[in-house]
């Protein structure tokens, strides 16, 4: 995601996740997938460049982070890069030795 020094990075932060889909898992609901809107949107237009009305074509942006579904996932969605890395609850000892998320990353930087 290097770009030349100067140009500017356009970063989005959400507390949900911009697309419906990441997992076979529901998205963060348990087993009631009727909950899913609760914990996702589906902004994948967002993430592709828009054909320009001549008033300025929407940019989509570099990055987008978000959190609140208790995953990890780093991928291109179009053009975006989409990273969550949350670890979720925990460590509570003795019961929870760990985080609920065991793909949590706690090295994981992005240097914008």
């Amino acid at each position: 995601m290097r770009k030349p020094r100067g140009e500017d990075r356009l970063v989005v932060v959400t507390h949900h996740a911009p697309i419906p889909h990441i997992t076979d898992e529901p998205g963060g609901s348990g087993e009631d997938p009727t909950l899913d809107p609760a914990f996702r949107s589906d902004l994948r237009r967002l993430m592709a460049r828009a054909p320009d009305d001549g008033t300025g074509a929407l940019r989509p942006a570099d990055l987008w982070l978000y959190g609140h579904t208790h995953e990890s996932f780093d991928a291109m969605v179009g053009e975006t890069r989409v990273v969550s890395n949350t670890k979720g609850y925990g460590p509570w000892p003795p019961s929870m030795r760990t985080w609920d998320n065991p793909h949590f990353d706690e090295r994981l930087i992005i240097e914008i």
